[in-house]
């Protein structure tokens, strides 16, 4: 039963070393060229609690990462009733569980208790007797699933060797004999019984795959941009943001801070980015409450600003661990008055490095406030990235770009006095910083004229309002470039945004399939949306399904604000179960508009 495509799901206890192993899977396949997906959920505790780790493996590359497991590792049956709704099993799923785990059969789903092929090993005791070491169980799974399935063998010792490097090489040694001892029980254990079992599918490796998530790629990608200052407080599930600049940004003569609080965090980035240095601050969606007035403050002081939104689920504390697009509206209007400012959003791994360059590309070229949305399931997840596509041809293709912000002409200044906010044609004024000379200036978030002095007279305050908005007209013709995927001809279109990205890529190539024409269309551009290209893409279907991830369908809402769409061809496909958008169902709808076409 050989095949192309794997996907496995592993379950347990804060402690299990549940995602360690998952992450030693997805980075040995990756080694060997393969492309891999790894979705990480967890309960909503600080410490402890339940855990999963989904795994797709294939040889060709990957879209999302899939519906239905075909293999379930579970640890913990206790820990796995938390998981039921995002770990759905094919009809014909292989589950490998810890023979000391004992459950009562009324406590377990009705698709475990029919699995054709359940399997029980000794995990506790194969690490604690054969291993001697009871804190290998993970990795002796690992061996039982790289022998019953084919999994790259290779690759995983070297990643326990990678892994343990810093270590005594005794326990490299360890390790690997753990995983020797989890296969050979899979082995023996197969010519005894000879289940019928999916093998992952003979390649040929190739040139190895990066590993990422897409918050390790957005920090790359600020790096790339030329970032010196990032503050933040830690948040779930931009943390990791924080965490791996902290380690990286001080070999570039950068500084991270962690603040007091998220006020504080945007605040500091403003100050930086006032005395001159390219800055960022990353949160998630409580977290942009609370900074609203400081965006409000660059957004009036013109100060370039890059504030990344991890999304997760509900209002308030919400669902820290599950993913969701509820943070649109409030990207979009987040301030109180008149307060121009950009929306980006990041649709995959390798995108979100792309999206944070063109993010300080804006801010620092026209001055003002960047928010750039991820989610929990972008933000996350793992992915393997060909090299190639990440740095050549992001640069060949014009994705990688740099601006460094307008500052005065020292002889000007030598003649004239300082206009920090001098009438321009497209809104942006030369930007000192301090240390320039005769180029002080005051930025404060009160009404001012060109030279940056306090004014409370109507109609300055009208002139200088148009001159924070002329950017936006700029921005919208300078970044009209949005993702066109299927039949130009097609009759049925998409209009989706983010991380819905892949999802709906899957969900239509299974309609083309089937004999289903689609296309779609994703701007990377929320705000100012390109709105004329949208405009034409809805004029040439019959039918357009507008897909998100909020309760409120606040794509749809924000469409609405920007472009004619009639309501004989909308249809309204919006979800919210902490899942991203679901392949199946996206494709069922595709069929049943078909059919009322036809």
């Amino acid at each position: 039963m050989d095949c192309r495509d794997l996907t496995l799901a592993i379950v347990g206890s804060g402690g299990d070393g549940v995602v360690s192993a998952g992450e030693i899977i997805v980075k040995a396949a990756a080694a060997e060229g393969l492309h891999c997906f790894l979705l990480k959920s967890f309960g909503p505790q600080i410490r402890g609690g339940e855990s999963s780790c989904k795994i797709r493996l294939a040889v060709d590359p990957l879209l999302s990462i899939g519906e239905e497991t075909q293999i379930l590792l579970c640890y913990s049956w206790g820990d796995y009733k938390r998981f039921t709704e995002e770990i759905r099993l094919t009809k014909n799923a292989v589950i490998i569980s810890d023979t000391d785990d004992k459950v009562a059969d009324e406590d377990l789903p009705i698709e475990i208790l029919g699995s054709q092929t359940w399997i029980k090993v000794p995990l506790n005791q194969l690490a604690s007797v054969e291993v001697g070491n009871a804190l290998t169980k993970n990795i002796v799974s690992l061996g039982v699933l790289e022998g019953f399935f084919r999994l790259p063998e290779k690759g995983i010792a070297g990643q326990i060797e990678k892994r343990f490097s810093k270590k005594k090489a005794d326990l490299i040694e360890l390790n690997l004999g753990a995983i020797a001892v989890g296969r050979k029980w899979a082995e023996d254990y197969e010519r005894d019984f000879q289940p019928e079992l999916p093998r992952f599918a003979e390649f040929t490796p190739c040139e190895p795959n990066l590993v990422l998530s897409g918050n390790e790629a957005a920090a790359m990608g600020a790096l790339w941009s030329g970032l010196k200052f990032f503050s933040g407080y830690p948040i779930t599930p931009a943390t990791d943001i924080m965490e791996w600049l902290e380690k990286r940004l001080p070999r570039f003569d950068g500084t991270m801070i962690q603040a007091e609080d998220e006020i504080a965090s945007c605040g500091m980035a403003i100050g930086a980015s006032f005395a001159g240095v390219k800055s960022m601050t990353a949160t998630s969606g409580p977290g942009i409450s609370l900074m609203s007035e400081m965006i409000g403050l660059a957004c009036m002081a013109e100060i370039p600003l890059v504030v990344i939104n991890v999304q997760r689920g509900g209002p308030s504390t919400g669902m820290p661990t599950q993913t969701s697009q509820s943070d649109l509206l409030q990207a979009c209007y987040c301030t109180h008055g008149d307060a121009p400012h950009v929306v980006l959003a990041a649709t995959d791994v390798k995108d979100c490095a792309f999206t944070m360059t063109q993010a300080f590309y804006i801010s620092e070229k026209y001055q003002l406030p960047v928010l750039v949305l991820l989610d929990q399931f972008v933000g996350q997840r793992v992915e393997s990235v060909p090299r190639r596509e990440l740095l050549e041809t992001g640069i060949e293709q014009g994705w990688i770009k740099r601006c460094d912000r307008l500052t005065p002409d020292p002889a000007a200044l030598a003649k004239n006095r300082y206009h920090r906010y001098q009438l321009t044609e497209n809104g942006v004024s030369p930007m000192s910083f301090p240390g320039i000379e005769n180029a002080d200036y005051i930025a404060s978030g009160i009404e001012h004229n060109e030279l940056g002095y306090p004014v409370s007279h109507v109609g300055i305050h009208r002139t200088m309002h148009g001159k924070r908005y002329r950017k936006l007209d700029f921005i919208k013709e300078e970044m009209k470039f949005m993702r066109h995927y299927g039949d130009p001809q097609a009759r049925i279109g998409i209009l989706c945004w983010g991380s819905s990205k892949g999802p709906a890529r899957q969900a239509m190539l299974q309609a083309e399939a089937a004999g289903i024409a689609t296309r779609m269309l994703i701007p990377s551009c929320l705000m100012p949306l390109h709105s004329d290209t949208v405009q034409e893409f809805i004029d040439a279907c019959d039918k357009v399904i507008v897909a998100d991830s909020s309760y409120s369908a606040q794509f749809l809402t924000y469409l609405r604000t920007q472009v004619a769409l009639p309501a004989a061809k909308l249809v309204d496909l919006h979800f919210v179960d902490g899942m991203p958008l679901p392949v199946k169902e996206l494709k069922a709808k595709i069929e049943e508009v078909h059919h009322e076409l036809a």
